[in-house]
Protein backbone atom coordinates (compact mmCIF):
# COMPACT_ATOMS: atom_id res chain seq x y z
CA UNK A 1 0.00 0.00 0.00
CA UNK A 2 1.05 3.26 -0.66
CA UNK A 3 2.03 5.85 2.38
CA UNK A 4 -1.54 7.45 3.17
CA UNK A 5 -0.87 11.41 3.83
CA UNK A 6 -4.02 13.12 3.90
CA UNK A 7 -5.96 13.41 7.12
CA UNK A 8 -9.48 11.91 5.20
CA UNK A 9 -7.57 9.29 3.96
CA UNK A 10 -5.76 8.03 7.34
CA UNK A 11 -9.85 7.98 8.45
CA UNK A 12 -10.57 6.10 5.01
CA UNK A 13 -7.32 3.81 5.09
CA UNK A 14 -8.34 3.06 8.85
CA UNK A 15 -11.92 1.90 7.93
CA UNK A 16 -10.84 -0.42 5.01
CA UNK A 17 -8.26 -2.16 7.54
CA UNK A 18 -10.81 -2.55 10.60
CA UNK A 19 -13.60 -3.61 7.99
CA UNK A 20 -14.66 -7.14 7.82
CA UNK A 21 -16.38 -6.17 4.15
CA UNK A 22 -13.42 -5.34 3.32
CA UNK A 23 -10.66 -7.72 1.88
CA UNK A 24 -7.76 -6.02 0.03
CA UNK A 25 -7.52 -2.26 -1.07
CA UNK A 26 -4.86 0.01 -2.67
CA UNK A 27 -4.63 3.37 -2.50
CA UNK A 28 -4.79 5.01 -6.75
CA UNK A 29 -1.22 7.32 -6.21
CA UNK A 30 0.10 7.00 -9.49
CA UNK A 31 -1.66 3.93 -10.76
CA UNK A 32 -3.78 5.77 -13.68
CA UNK A 33 -6.73 4.04 -12.93
CA UNK A 34 -9.61 6.52 -14.24
CA UNK A 35 -13.22 6.00 -14.88
CA UNK A 36 -14.50 7.67 -17.46
CA UNK A 37 -17.90 9.36 -18.01
CA UNK A 38 -19.90 11.79 -20.15
CA UNK A 39 -20.64 15.30 -18.80
CA UNK A 40 -22.41 17.79 -21.14
CA UNK A 41 -21.35 16.40 -23.88
CA UNK A 42 -17.55 15.72 -23.05
CA UNK A 43 -15.87 13.45 -21.26
CA UNK A 44 -14.67 13.49 -17.95
CA UNK A 45 -12.32 11.17 -15.52
CA UNK A 46 -13.21 10.55 -12.16
CA UNK A 47 -9.80 9.35 -10.32
CA UNK A 48 -11.03 7.86 -7.15
CA UNK A 49 -8.91 7.61 -4.35
CA UNK A 50 -8.75 4.17 -3.37
CA UNK A 51 -9.58 0.43 -5.20
CA UNK A 52 -11.66 -1.96 -2.99
CA UNK A 53 -13.09 -5.08 -5.25
CA UNK A 54 -16.43 -5.37 -3.75
CA UNK A 55 -17.64 -8.94 -3.04
CA UNK A 56 -21.63 -8.42 -5.18
CA UNK A 57 -22.98 -10.84 -2.44
CA UNK A 58 -22.25 -8.83 0.33
CA UNK A 59 -23.19 -5.26 -1.50
CA UNK A 60 -26.57 -7.05 -2.95
CA UNK A 61 -29.04 -5.88 0.57
CA UNK A 62 -27.68 -2.19 -0.06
Amino acid sequence: MSTVVADTDRRVAFYLETSALVRCYVKNDHLGFAIPYPWQGERHEYLPDFLVPSNCSILSGW
